[in-house]
């Protein structure tokens, strides 16, 4: 193409004396075209990303708002409780039932998921009732790590006489399979209430998200009386309809 047709298709003159001052007039007019044609493309496309990041958090707010809603979960899922027991070389075992259902709390801060995970667990009979919560950001130290409260209430007549220390938790794909731990720091909060605090190392973090996937707990303890015991609790489908993703 010559100097001149493209002089002509950028709206300049042609009638200079030199192709030299003709260059220099193009440059003059196509250049503020091309800074005001690019000013324009990224504030077209900054615009574009804020709508989109507006919509994605209004989408997300919306969700979760949602999901806090909808009625409690109503499905039970099974839960096992094996104990040590000196005049049974197998042991015994009690079988009850755990509700899975999702929770908000009052958030601390911003790093603090307002959402928790919660599971409601009974043993029928003289044994215990338990509560099971997850939410993430509730230790300060690791506001990207979950950490998990179990609250024990036993009965009046639970031969345990109370929960005296829970190690940490198991996942495993079924009732009968071997569990693998979470990497979790565990610790005594109050009486029969124990914290496990999830590790915030991202290795572990998503070695944890995977195990989380799993179809059960193992929850190991020791009584009061020294008796040692495992609750197998299972997650099912009430438990994997709750917003983990949201942890």
């Amino acid at each position: 193409m010559s100097l001149k047709s493209v002089l002509a298709q950028h709206g300049c003159a042609t009638n200079t004396a030199t192709d030299q001052s003709m260059r220099r007039r193009l440059q003059c007019r196509t250049q503020p075209r091309r800074l005001i044609g690019g000013g324009l493309f990224v504030a077209a496309v900054c615009a574009l990303v804020s709508l989109y990041l507006i919509d994605t958090a209004g989408a997300a707010a919306a969700d979760e708002q949602r999901l806090l809603k909808q009625k409690p979960v109503r499905v039970s899922e099974k839960t096992v409780l094996y104990e040590e027991d000196p005049a049974y070389r197998t042991g015994i075992q009690s079988t009850g039932a755990v509700a899975w259902c999702v929770e908000q709390l009052e958030a601390r801060d911003a790093s603090t998921s307002s959402l928790a995970i919660r599971g409601e667990m009974v043993l029928p009979g003289d044994k215990f009732k338990m509560t099971f919560s997850m939410r993430k950001g509730a230790n300060p130290v690791l506001p990207e790590a979950q950490t998990i409260e179990l609250t024990f209430s036993p009965s009046p007549g639970f031969s345990g006489k109370g929960i005296d220390s829970v190690p940490g938790i198991l996942t495993k794909e079924s009732e009968t399979s071997r569990g693998k731990p979470l990497s979790a720091e565990a610790f005594k909060s109050a009486e029969n209430v124990f914290r496990i605090d999830l590790s915030g190392a991202n290795a572990d973090r998503q070695s944890n998200a995977q195990l989380l996937h799993r179809g059960w707990f193992d929850i190991p303890m020791v009584f009061a009386t020294k008796r040692r015991a495992i609750l197998a609790m299972e997650i099912g489908s009430s438990g994997r309809s709750v917003p983990t993703r949201r942890l």
